[in-house]
């Protein structure tokens, strides 16, 4: 992508978050309904070992949440902590799956 495409809020309006959250959550439950909050399974930020207390949107820019120790923020803030990127590099990944 170069730096004309990456706007922020058109990609985070076409980005499919099932598919995205899908892809980063392997193990994610099967989500009981097509948008809202859903079960995230366990945290892979942390030494998670209890699924339920983390949940992400399906609907929300990505939204993320960690029950348990109240982290939590939007797709850029996931990409960036899980995989140390900066906001360009999360910003392009996730352009990835507009659609």
């Amino acid at each position: 992508m170069n730096a004309r495409t990456l706007d922020k809020d058109s990609i985070l309006a076409g980005t499919d978050w099932g598919a995205f959250w899908r892809d980063e959550l392997p193990d994610m439950p099967a989500p009981r309904r097509s948008g809202g909050w859903t079960c995230g399974g366990c945290n892979p930020l942390r030494a998670d070992a209890r699924p339920g207390s983390f949940r992400v949107s399906l609907d929300a820019p990505g939204a993320w949440c960690d029950f348990s120790d109240g982290t939590g923020g939007d797709a850029l803030e996931w990409l960036r902590r899980r995989y140390g990127l900066d906001f360009r590099e999360a910003l392009e990944t996730l352009g990835g799956y507009t659609v």
